[in-house]
């Protein structure tokens, strides 16, 4: 759309051009060239917050622009989150994996995909969980890592 709209006001600034200046075609075209240059300007603006406002593609970053790339970065990076959770941690692993990915718990397994990107085939992390563990499914991700919350918490309490 602004391809077209600056297509068309730069015709009519070379028709009215053709004219003189101090015809009224003439002052015309002067106002639509300050028009335009003041449309540029908006328009270059507005490109700027648009990436300063787009999300950085997966592959630069995960998990508001932290980059983890293993299992034991993403269960020390969740382990904050669990705190609060000692009644669930209580159960044996089954129980609380079953937990975290029910609807009881609020869907924390797919929230975990999702804040972590795991969907992104080229993230480091997703990477590392077809290399080192050749999981493809993002649920067995998921379960992997709140597999590692669990351990990790029981062994340090």
């Amino acid at each position: 759309m602004e391809i077209t709209l600056r297509t068309e006001v730069e015709t009519l600034i070379k028709k009215y051009r053709k004219e003189n200046t101090s015809s009224p075609n003439g002052v015309l075209a002067d106002y639509l060239t300050s028009s335009l240059k003041a449309f540029d300007k908006v328009l270059d603006y507005h490109h700027e917050l648009i990436e300063k406002n787009t999300p950085a593609k997966a592959s630069e970053s995960t998990a508001d622009s932290v980059t983890l790339t293993t299992l034991d970065e993403a269960v020390a990076y969740l382990l904050p989150r669990f705190e609060g959770m000692e009644k669930y941690m209580g159960k044996s692993e089954e129980e609380f994996t079953a937990f975290c990915h029910s609807e009881l718990s609020g869907g924390i397994g797919m929230k975990i995909q999702r804040e972590l990107k795991l969907w992104v085939v080229e993230s480091p992390l997703h990477q590392y969980f077809l290399r080192k563990h050749n999981l493809l499914h993002l649920d067995e991700m998921s379960d992997l890592i709140i597999r590692g919350v669990y351990q990790k918490f029981n062994r340090s309490n």
